[in-house]
């Protein structure tokens, strides 16, 4: 007996200085069950403060007053765990039986509810964002009221274990707080404002917290000793006191009303939603956001390797296109048109519902079909070769630097199976299509032209028909003018996108993009034009390349000026006689774009 009371006397006794120390019976004694409960009030203020923030800010509707009784029960019941070791123990495996008993009787009431918030995010994000697109998760329950009110009680109390463990014990706020901030940081940035109330409890929680740990009042023991002397801070810190607990948080809380009533009053929403502004930095992340609120995390990920957003006609799986501005092809010519020059790769004949995709031409058994010079081409060549007026013979060297293996034909050339490999150099010989151009003879090739190229997968009717409907597209008007009308609808109705999002799983990629989404880039407005103009009668296809622009050529070109201007080019010039130049092209210059059938010309490139 003797020997154990003298090693509680070493245990117990606290030496501040030389010949001064704290005794046992003058260290003071506190009901440590208050301050555990005190302790649970602010577990209760910081967990109800996300939630109601979260939810009020979506104003979605369910029971708060069951909410708020069962996070507080629930907050007083963790709390109390820490009064002994035994309670401790038992009290958390009866707790996480119960929360897996309710897991397993409820499932179906907390997926349905937890869905139900989801969708309301996703209904903001759209309304937000001015997007039709929605992402939409199953909701399994009818009765949503009480399916979002067991739904967030469940995951309340998940959350006030969590919680309770971090702070209540070691006062780790930091790790609560960062939680916290992910958590509010969609509604946030959806510009949702949070209630009052809510508000309140989440600033006074966060307070109470810093001030706690700053002043040593966390690490809680199982004695009823009211301090603790810290040996590597050489310093006494209190553990309870439940009278000083209650009026910090009392203090506290009425700092936060009169804080946030007061920058109410002075600042208030409606003068802060007029004069607020929108950052350089949410600018540049609307996009983005965007597309993880429609997507999820897909929505920052490409799903397979992309020069330019293009591949070859596989399309929905580029979430944003990202440029290296890497030489991929490196051009050799004389220039001879004010117009964009295009470099065909890839050609796709039939559209692939749901697959997503375009196809090379197939024949009866399913087997691609060698590629042929069109008429037009041979009908350019000929009219050349009689020395008809606006024709012309042009040659293009084509080093490939950096880009897949493949084809990178001018229009006209006949050289359509001549492929450029990676550090290789190939001249291409074309026939160009200069204004004023006519051309005879074509009606074997308008022929074909109508049975090859006017497919529209039943799948697409609907949205392309609508499509055509709000462009006023006909087939009783010209090639030109239906361009001109799908043109037109394209910039005022549909925005260019550097990041449309990769289309969500089991949506189709020209459904997704005319009836939700509404924005994309060239692949999108491309593939879309081709079945409007095979829905109206008019003979398309998809063509993806590289493009080259007269200023690329301008601002990007070097002279070369050991080569002659004879040895590239001969005939009519649109732009006369210059020097041969040579131009980078980068993934910048990858391009989509619709090839029509036109009576008096052949297949054109349109837009």
């Amino acid at each position: 007996m003797f020997r154990r009371k003298k090693n509680r006397d070493e245990i117990t006794n606290i030496e501040l200085t030389e010949g001064m120390m704290i005794c046992p019976e003058y260290q003071g004694s506190e009901n440590r069950m208050k301050t555990l409960l005190l302790k649970g009030v602010l577990v209760y203020l910081l967990v109800m403060g996300v939630m109601g923030s979260y939810l009020s800010a979506l104003d979605i509707r369910f029971s708060w007053v069951a909410l708020h009784v069962v996070i507080f029960l629930c907050t007083m019941y963790c709390a109390a765990l820490y009064y002994n070791k035994l309670w401790q123990d038992i009290g958390y495996l009866l707790l996480l039986g119960a929360m897996a008993a309710g897991g397993c009787l409820l499932g179906k009431y907390i997926n349905s509810g937890f869905y139900s918030v989801a969708n309301d995010l996703s209904e903001a994000a759209s309304e937000f964002f001015d997007s039709n697109a929605m992402r939409s998760y199953g909701e399994q329950v009818g009765n949503r009221y009480f399916a979002v009110t067991v739904s967030m009680s469940y995951i309340g109390c998940v959350c006030c274990v969590i919680a309770n463990i971090l702070v209540s014990r070691k006062m780790r706020c930091g790790i609560v707080l960062l939680a916290a901030a992910g958590t509010l940081a969609m509604p946030l940035y959806l510009e949702k404002e949070p209630s009052f109330l809510y508000t309140v409890m989440l600033l006074a929680g966060t307070v109470l917290c810093f001030m706690i740990r700053s002043g040593g009042h966390y690490r809680l023991t199982f004695d009823n000793h009211a301090y603790t002397w810290k040996e590597r801070k050489r310093r006494i810190d209190y553990v309870y006191s439940s009278a000083g607990l209650a009026q910090l948080i009392c203090a506290v809380l009425t700092g936060s009303v009169l804080l946030l009533g007061v920058a109410n009053l002075l600042y208030p929403r409606t003068l802060h939603q007029q004069i607020r502004g929108t950052s350089q930095m949410k600018k540049d992340s609307l996009e983005i956001v965007e597309n993880v609120s429609m997507l999820g995390i897909a929505g920052l990920f490409n799903f397979y390797p992309n020069t330019g957003g293009l591949t070859s006609g596989t399309l929905g799986g580029v979430s944003a296109i990202r440029y290296d501005y890497e030489t991929d092809l490196k051009i050799r010519f004389a220039p001879y048109t004010q117009n964009r020059i295009y470099f065909k790769s890839f050609t796709g004949n039939e559209y692939l519902p749901f697959r997503n995709r375009w196809q090379r031409q197939t024949d009866e058994t399913g087997q691609a079909v060698a590629e042929r010079v069109d008429i037009t081409t041979d009908r350019m060549k000929n009219n050349y070769r009689k020395g008809k007026k606006n024709t012309g013979k042009g040659k293009i060297a084509v080093k490939n630097v950096a880009a897949a293996t493949g084809v990178y034909l001018p229009y006209y050339s006949e050289d359509i199976s001549q492929e450029v490999y990676p550090g290789a150099e190939l001249i291409y010989t074309f026939y160009p299509s200069l204004s004023g151009q006519k051309l005879k003879g074509l009606s074997d090739e308008r022929k074909q032209a109508l049975a090859d190229w006017r497919d529209v997968p039943e799948e697409d009717m609907k949205a392309v028909s609508s499509l055509c409907q709000a462009a006023r597209l006909s087939g009783s008007l010209s090639v030109r003018e239906n361009v001109q009308r799908l043109a037109q609808y394209y910039q005022e109705n549909i925005p260019y996108s550097y990041r449309p999002g990769a289309t969500p799983y089991q949506e189709d990629f020209v459904n997704y993009f005319l009836t939700k989404n509404r924005r994309g880039y060239c692949a999108h407005f491309a593939s879309a034009a081709t079945l409007a103009f095979r829905y109206i009668g008019i003979p398309a296809r998809y063509v993806e390349g590289y493009a080259v622009d007269p200023q690329d050529v301008s601002e990007e070109g070097t002279i070369e000026y050991d080569e002659k201007y004879e040895a590239y080019y001969e005939g009519t010039s649109e732009v006369g006689k210059t020097a041969v130049v040579s131009v980078n092209v980068t993934d910048a210059n990858a391009h989509a774009w619709v090839e029509v059938y036109d009576e008096s010309l052949g297949w054109q490139v349109q837009m």
